[in-house]
């Protein structure tokens, strides 16, 4: 139509009209025989032969002229639309749950051209995903394939209990009962390790970097002195996004035992477990004391009489 518009265009309007008419005329079967027009005439006439014959060359001259002109028309179109370009506002995509339209993504420099494409974006798919689009002008159409990458780039969440915990000295403390999940988009829960563990590739994000996801606690596992010390969740998915969260453990200072007061008017005396006398520690007699019969006690006299010793005549403890 574009080609039609445009020849008419070129043609001008008497010519046109002119065309139209001719064409009108000749294929209404309205031309006779020459030999049936009236030999004379009051009005100047011309034959039908003749309007035949110059209105059959004027189509013919024409339509050539049209056919040059859609030909012409054309090869513009076709340049048009190879000299188009498609390209992507972003080739690379996060995972997700939802399914895109890959119209979304791609822009073409000439407004004219039509888009359109029957393929979709799976984000639940690792990798490359080739689209193919379809470029329409007029009724020109080619096609051009735009790779998107579908890539993980998001680390696991993690969620701890408490950012921090005081526990009392000597107690002991489960440090993973302080974590409450962690969980990956894509792998779903992780699973505690010790250390962790070798990679199983070198592309992080893309690629698959580790076997399984997993998650750590870093720091000190001695609490048996009292003070404060850092613990780190360390968490990787697959794709070796990783993500840390930190909380603290207090451990309280060791209780102060104290000693109980000693009773009033306590004082040492010097005990023979063999004779049964207590002494002074001044007494003269202390030193003959055979060590093996010795007993130095702090407690009062009334405490040893009680205990059926007998205080010495010498130094009347």
């Amino acid at each position: 139509m574009d080609a039609i518009v445009s020849f008419f265009q070129r043609l001008g309007f008497k010519k046109g009209a002119v065309l139209i008419a001719s064409l009108l005329f000749l294929l209404s079967g309205l031309l006779s025989d020459p030999e049936t027009i009236p030999a004379s005439s009051e009005e100047p006439t011309y034959s039908t032969a003749l309007i035949a014959n110059s209105g059959a060359g004027f189509i013919q001259s024409s339509l050539a002229e049209f056919e040059e002109a859609v030909s012409e028309n054309s090869h513009v179109i076709q340049y048009a639309l190879d000299a188009a370009v498609l390209k992507s506002k972003t080739v690379y995509l996060e995972y997700g749950t939802e399914t895109l339209d890959p119209m979304r993504f791609v822009e073409c420099d000439n407004p004219d051209i039509v888009l359109s494409t029957s393929d979709s974006i799976d984000l639940q798919t690792i990798g490359d995903a080739p689209v193919t689009f379809c470029m329409a002008l007029d009724s020109f159409v080619r096609s051009q394939v735009i790779t998107f990458h579908v890539r993980d780039t998001h680390g696991p969440n993690v969620e701890i209990g408490e950012r921090s915990i005081t526990v009392a000295y000597g107690d002991t403390l489960d440090l993973q009962a302080n974590v409450v999940a962690v969980s990956d988009d894509v792998d779903g829960n992780l699973t505690y390790v010790s250390s962790e563990p070798e990679t199983a590739g070198t592309d992080a994000g893309n690629e698959r970097f580790y076997e399984s996801g997993w998650y750590r606690i870093d720091g000190p596992s001695d609490l048996s002195q009292s003070g404060t010390y850092t613990y780190t969740v360390v968490a990787a998915d697959v794709h070796g996004n990783r993500t840390t969260k930190e909380f603290s453990v207090t451990v309280e200072e060791p209780p102060v035992v104290e000693s109980a007061p000693a009773p009033a008017n306590t004082r040492v005396y010097v005990v023979n477990t063999n004779t049964g006398k207590f002494h002074n520690s001044w007494c003269r007699y202390v030193d003959t004391i055979a060590s093996h019969n010795r007993w130095d006690v702090e407690t009062t006299r009334d405490e040893l009489i009680s205990q059926g010793y007998e205080p010495c005549k010498v130094c009347d403890p």
